[in-house]
């Protein structure tokens, strides 16, 4: 193969140097590379290089010293292969990668994905304004921390999602600014394959305004009721339906009836 991709017959290979019979781009390319093999270091590389047929395609290359007794080199060991479809494939993951995080990062809603050891492998740029960290700080730190929560993530229900149930819940939360919002999270597993949980993908929305809402109508609501029961007169709402909704308290005691 070395014979065929240097097109030289192997009898004018043998007694001469790498630099006499390899093109001159790829022989300047290995010089360090091969210094560094003859003072006794394994090299690992990865270089494009052309074939008799004009193509170019990835290489990954290793070269490893021979030693003698003494520890001295005396011979290297150089072996190539091609690696373009696997390097191509990797490129091809690299830009789902690059578009994925483009589309995620333009999502308004906190986003993170837990490995199956509850690590953060992922937030987008909404999760990183919810908490202020950044992504270096967050990727690869456990969901937890000697049993505290982490902001968007509740252990207990992520252990859950990792055995295969997807959950819904809400909690309290404090933003970068300091400031207290509520999140509804819903946790969905990611199956391999063979039916194997690999990780599991975290999505929250901000419902800190319908708290907001729902609170101040039950207030109304508890506010209604006090004046409604401070009336000495029977009270009841009754819907189209003729089905009771409200009485006050005056309407049971009078009726000698529960709610």
């Amino acid at each position: 193969s070395f014979a065929n991709w240097v097109c030289r017959a192997q009898d004018e290979i043998y007694g001469r140097t790498p630099f006499d019979i390899m093109p001159a781009e790829v022989a300047a390319f290995l010089r360090p590379i091969l210094a560094r093999a003859q003072e006794g270091e394994n090299v690992a590389y990865e270089r494009i290089g052309g074939r008799p047929d004009g193509s170019r395609r990835w290489l990954h290359g290793r070269i490893a010293p021979d030693l003698d007794a003494a520890g001295t080199v005396r011979g290297l060991y150089c072996t190539e292969y091609d690696i373009h479809d696997l390097k191509l494939t990797e490129q091809a993951l690299a830009a789902r990668e690059e578009q994925l995080r483009l589309f995620t990062d333009n999502i308004p809603e906190p986003v993170v994905y837990l490995d199956d050891e509850r690590r953060y492998a992922f937030v987008n740029e909404a999760y990183v304004e919810l908490t202020g960290l950044s992504r270096e700080r967050v990727i690869g730190t456990p969901s937890s921390h000697d049993g505290e929560d982490g902001p968007l993530t509740v252990d207990s229900f992520v252990q859950r999602a990792l055995a295969g149930e997807s959950v819904t819940y809400e909690r309290p939360a404090v933003d970068a600014q300091g400031r207290p919002r509520w999140l509804r999270a819903k946790i969905v597993p990611d199956f391999k394959f063979d039916g194997t949980i690999k990780g599991v993908y975290v999505v929250g929305h901000d419902i800190t305004d319908l708290k907001q809402v729902q609170d101040a109508l039950a207030a109304r609501e508890s506010q209604l009721r006090v004046i409604m029961d401070g009336v000495p007169a029977p009270v009841a709402y009754i819907d189209r339906d003729e089905h009771c909704h409200y009485v006050n308290r005056t309407f049971l005691q009078y009726f000698g009836l529960t709610a």
